[in-house]
């Protein structure tokens, strides 16, 4: 990559490219083996909210206002450290189920499921996704749109296309999916075959779009890969036992994370915690990002032990820690595999922050 040559500045940054320093630190996380820890670390500019659209479709669906209210928001952001600017191509978690045939609603805040569309879970193999499908088609179209219209202002993201357990629980229904855990799980098996199937074909457009675009991959969270990559997830697995994720859905991550080079994964939440074994075990997982979720405990060093025992598996963490926090977790558990995100209230405080952190 980028040559050593490049100066380090904490100064607030807009419009950014990574500075080879980041990049080197980046590829060097994914590997575990940075020296210094990633640092992500944003702040606000104090400028208004833009003026909202008119209605919910035209937030999500009018590709030039919506463009341009995202592009405010990363234009009035300051990037400290190892942050850059990206889009997040949102279109709500678990797209690829809207583009499978489920019934998929929307306000201008989020997207959900409203009922089931599979009576059986081998009816599946008909909600196989189409091109002209209004969902996969505004997904398709709206990356073209941001690729055509970021360059050289940030980078674009790769939609969040959901888990492959969440995705058939959006279409068969989280109650009766859980039934089917139990009395029939060589079905789910076979029904998530197919969704996972699907699931690589949306990922190849999408990831074939901003290579050939950008020559980089960020996923949804927002980490720079030469190549492609992704953040898997499995919300639905807190409603699993660690036998049933073993058996159903963790042979379908590795044979996913064997096919790009930098896969992740979002372990969400204290009910997932019981799968943290199995991730570990997944040998194409490069990394694990850790978010505690609503009632948990607050503060990142209740949960040290688990990070020392992701590092010890081998993978990089990603974590989100105040930026009071930092110091400590540096000294606990030193820079190797460590990505930290944080949000700082003035630019000096990120200031003061990076140059602590790059200090050593």
């Amino acid at each position: 990559m980028g040559s050593d040559a490049a100066p380090r500045s904490t100064c607030p940054r807009r419009w950014s490219t990574l500075s080879d320093d980041s990049r080197r630190r980046y590829l060097d996380w994914w590997r575990g083996e940075n020296e210094e820890p990633v640092l992500i670390v944003t702040c606000w500019d104090g400028a208004p909210a833009p003026e909202p659209a008119p209605s919910d479709r035209d937030h999500w669906f009018d590709f030039p206002s919506r463009f341009s209210r995202e592009l405010y928001a990363i234009e009035h952001t300051l990037y400290f450290g190892d942050a850059f600017p990206f889009l997040f191509l949102n279109f709500g978690p678990g797209v690829l189920g809207a583009a499978m045939g489920g019934d998929y609603h929307f306000d201008r805040h989020t997207f959900w499921f409203v009922r089931p569309v599979l009576e059986s879970l081998s009816d599946v193999e008909r909600c196989r996704s189409r091109d002209d499908n209004p969902y996969w088609r505004a997904v398709v179209d709206y990356t073209d749109y941001a690729l055509q219209h970021a360059a050289g202002r940030c980078l674009v993201s790769l939609t969040d296309i959901g888990g492959g357990m969440d995705v058939l629980a959006g279409l068969r229904g989280t109650q009766q999916l859980l039934m089917d855990v139990v009395d029939d799980p060589a079905g789910v098996r076979s029904a998530l075959a197919v969704v996972y199937e699907e699931w690589w074909r949306m990922f190849s457009v999408l990831a074939d779009r901003v290579m050939e675009a950008q020559a980089a991959c960020v996923a949804w969270n927002g980490l720079y890969a030469p190549r492609p990559s992704y953040i898997f997830q499995n919300d639905f697995s807190c409603m699993m036992a660690p036998a049933q994720f073993a058996e159903l859905d963790a042979p379908f991550l590795v044979d996913l994370s064997s096919r790009m080079d930098y896969a992740m994964y979002h372990l969400d939440g204290t009910g997932a915690l019981g799968h943290a074994d199995a991730l570990c075990g997944v040998e194409g997982l490069r990394a694990i990002q850790w978010v505690p979720g609503a009632g948990a405990p607050e503060g990142v060093s209740h949960w040290l032990p688990l990070f020392r025992r992701i590092r010890a598996a081998g993978k990089s963490l990603e974590v989100f820690a105040a930026p009071s926090e930092v110091p400590r977790l540096l000294s606990e558990l030193g820079p190797r595999g460590l990505l930290i995100k944080t949000f700082c209230s003035t630019p000096a405080e990120a200031e003061r922050l990076v140059a602590t952190v790059r200090k050593g």
